[in-house]
């Protein structure tokens, strides 16, 4: 009978998938670090039922907790991966932040009702007459964050018939203070995404010189935010870009990506907004413009949710 080799990783029991994403030192790891801000499913709960762990395990559980462990079972496999074949430098606390930004993005996504007219419009916040639905946005609160950790948000706002376009950012400490803002004017720019990809580059070139510990880079751009969270070259059209932010990033202590929705985003789309109007380049330390403190203290009052 052949037998599963031996764990590459840990090198002490056959590299089973039971084993990579449940026993493993490096997903034992990530349990017991997520064990701290999520509720899941006791020890005993967990144990090898058989080939068919996975569907029997998550057959005993919720909805919401289906969710949790498929997202943490493939961040484990990442977590092997990279050790196998990658740098091995993807750390534990930061898989634990990034779940928990990823989970909290796909319920807040979930939470935004859109459903359009008959004449493909929609009414944001009102109800609707009989020939007209309800488009209802919901607005997330900022999110606080790890304890050391800072956050940077950046949005673009771009002119597709000047080619042009402007971009904003805000770094807040992990209570939701300001630490530095910052927009500027693009000159030159082929379409939106490229503005977004500019948005995260300009936005960590400027607070690089004021700040230097861990950071979470939050913007609402799926297609950046995957290119940025992709391992290995870009082959995108922002390839270059997303190189240079990366490279950026590495000289800081740590760094992570997630999406948010753009109501969540407030406050570097008001940033990018005041690039485009002053066709120029700012940055205040310790604060905002004053176009953007209402969205700013806004955040701030509702900023404490896990």
């Amino acid at each position: 009978m052949d037998h599963p080799p031996t764990c590459s990783v840990c090198g002490m029991e056959p590299e089973t998938s039971y084993h990579a994403m449940m026993r493993c030192t490096k997903a034992r790891a990530l349990w017991e670090c997520l064990r701290q801000d999520w509720s899941l499913p006791k020890e005993e709960v967990l144990r090898y039922t058989g080939e068919d762990w996975v569907l029997v395990l998550l057959s005993q559980v919720d909805e919401h907790m289906r969710a949790k462990l498929l997202l943490l079972w493939w961040r484990c496999w990442h977590l092997r991966n990279n050790m196998i074949f990658g740098d091995s430098k993807a750390r534990i606390v930061q898989s634990s932040i990034f779940l928990q930004s990823y989970l909290a993005s796909v319920q807040d996504t979930r939470d935004i009702e859109l459903i359009i007219d008959t004449k493909g419009k929609c009414t944001i916040g009102k109800h609707a007459s009989n020939n007209k639905q309800i488009c209802k946005e919901v607005i997330v609160p900022w999110r606080r964050l790890a304890t050391g950790w800072a956050k940077l948000n950046f949005d673009a706002s771009f002119k597709e018939a000047e080619g042009t376009g402007s971009w904003g950012a805000v770094l807040r400490d992990e209570h939701g203070e300001v630490l530095l803002s910052a927009w500027g004017w693009i000159p030159y720019c082929p379409n939106a995404e490229t503005a977004e990809a500019i948005a995260g580059l300009e936005g960590i070139k400027e607070i690089f010189p004021h700040y230097a510990g861990p950071i979470h880079l939050e913007n609402d751009c799926a297609s950046l935010i995957s290119e940025l969270c992709g391992v290995g070259p870009s082959k995108s059209a922002i390839a270059d870009i997303v190189k240079g932010t990366k490279s950026l990033l590495g000289s800081m202590s740590d760094g992570i990506f997630s999406k948010v929705n753009r109501a969540s985003n407030q406050v570097a789309h008001g940033l990018a907004k005041l690039g485009r109007e002053e066709v120029a380049g700012h940055v205040l330390v310790g604060a905002v413009p004053p176009c953007v403190v209402e969205l700013a203290n806004y955040d701030c009052k509702t900023s404490y949710v896990y």
